[in-house]
């Protein structure tokens, strides 16, 4: 063999080492996360959670928990990111794994996820279980929704508004983004059992309070007239207006019909047999 042959040779045998060796780091996946210190780890694991990177977060928590399976902390997140990545059964193993190591919200947020897929019995077992716990207030706030909106939805009316009332009350004071979250729900449902209930006063009031408390700031009643609230859909317009109008407030229930979805409010024409309803004009007689 020559000099320029053997050259040659050694140079593909050093390119197809060095091929491989990309080949086994691309097969790797991220173990390079296996050398990142702890402190990073959370903090690329949580920037990737709090920017909504859920999916990518999730191998971030992976690699935590391989550290320290018991890490309540991060089953909690991976859990979160799993639901928002809609891996609901991995979601539900990771909360009730928290749950177990003592994070009281592993319980709450499964009961959450069962109660929004219909595994009302699952949502019962998960509630039972932080009955006793000592939760802080905006925990309580959670618990005390669960409670009401599962009630509701099993038929049992008045338990579900002594509950969702409890939660509101609760809730007063508090201007961060997850329990006023938790607090629009809690006057949605309120709204939602009181209607049911036949008791439109109050059902009205819960329902401009969700109005209030679901945009990206409080806003009060008469701003929510004056002026067209942008993250309130046509349906909670119209629900805004159908209430307003059972509670005799016809002036305000026009100003709401005049924003909602106009089928809807078609078809309450009908059903109520008021044909100036939603119209602009004087509905109902008179006030």
């Amino acid at each position: 063999m020559t000099t320029t042959s053997h050259r040659q040779t050694s140079r593909r045998w050093r390119a197809s080492l060095l091929l491989l060796g990309l080949t086994g780091l691309l097969g790797t996946g991220c173990s390079g996360l296996r050398y990142e210190d702890d402190d990073t780890l959370w903090a690329e694991s949580n920037d990737r959670f709090d920017s909504g990177q859920y999916e990518d977060s999730i191998e971030y928590y992976d690699e935590i928990l391989r550290r320290d399976e018991e890490e309540a902390r991060a089953l909690l997140r991976r859990a979160i990111a799993h639901e928002r990545t809609g891996e609901t059964s991995q979601a539900l193993r990771d909360y009730a794994r928290a749950g177990e190591l003592g994070e009281s919200r592993g319980w709450l947020y499964r009961a959450n996820l069962n109660i929004k897929t219909g595994a009302l019995g699952e949502a019962e077992q998960d509630l039972t279980r932080v009955r006793n716990a000592n939760l802080d207030n905006r925990d309580q706030v959670v618990q005390l929704t669960l409670v009401g909106t599962l009630r509701l939805k099993q038929g049992q009316t008045q338990m579900a508004a002594q509950s969702l009332e409890r939660a509101t009350d609760l809730g007063k004071g508090y201007n961060d983004a997850d329990t006023r979250r938790h607090l629009a729900n809690a006057h949605y449902n309120a709204s939602d059992a009181y209607y049911k209930l036949g008791d439109f006063s109050r059902a009205y009031d819960h329902m401009l309070s969700y109005a209030s408390t679901s945009g990206p700031a409080p806003t009060s009643e008469q701003e929510l007239l004056e002026t067209p609230a942008g993250h309130l859909s046509g349906r909670d317009n119209f629900m805004l207006g159908l209430l307003a109008y059972l509670n005799h407030d016809y002036e305000a229930a026009e100003i709401h019909f005049s924003r909602a979805d106009p089928e809807l409010v078609a078809e309450a024409r009908k059903e109520l047999d008021d044909p100036t309803l939603g119209s602009g004009a004087p509905a109902g007689g008179v006030k």
